[in-house]
């Protein structure tokens, strides 16, 4: 017997890895701790209006570099805090 209704699929089945990069972007620029210069945050907010958007040009290789660098510097920044906490 076959049934026309589709299997339930949990919300995690339908995870998109945009979907974190998005996420963790946003969080980046949202964390008034870090502070990168002035042209960084708005070449970061410039990759982060490209990823919402469907339908804009592709990021161009230096974009996607810039972004690379600043997680980087960014996740080294969130260690460096971390260990200052803990050696208060």
């Amino acid at each position: 017997m076959h049934s026309n209704v589709a299997p339930a699929t949990s919300h995690l089945s339908q995870h998109h890895p945009d979907d974190e990069r998005l996420a963790f972007l946003r969080c980046l620029l949202a964390d008034r701790t870090w502070t990168p210069d002035a042209l960084q945050r708005a070449r970061l907010q410039q990759v982060l209006a490209a990823l919402r958007t469907p339908g804009l040009a592709p990021l161009d290789e230096g974009l996607w570099t810039l972004l690379a660098d600043e997680t980087a510097r960014y996740l080294d920044f969130r260690r460096q805090q971390s260990l200052e906490r803990l050696l208060h």
